[in-house]
């Protein structure tokens, strides 16, 4: 099971599209731009670090709605 994200609905998601919209999501992992650890997407923090990703975590938010999220 996938752990995904939903740009436009916010929501989790376990697959490659989103239960409420049909939309492509987005993987709900990316990496602390401070020490590389997996956080979510979710996060203000680090949970290894604590450092704060809020801006990591809007551009990996930006990047997934560029690619697009097309319905089925």
């Amino acid at each position: 099971m996938e752990n995904n994200f939903c740009v436009d609905c916010n929501v989790l998601c376990s697959g490659k599209f989103c239960w409420k919209c049909g939309k492509v999501t987005i993987p709900m992992l990316l990496a602390c731009p401070h020490c590389k650890a997996d956080v979510s997407v979710l996060s203000k923090f680090c949970e290894n670090c604590g450092k704060p990703i809020h801006e990591a975590a809007q551009e990996h938010i930006k990047r997934g709605r560029e690619k697009g999220g097309d319905k089925v």
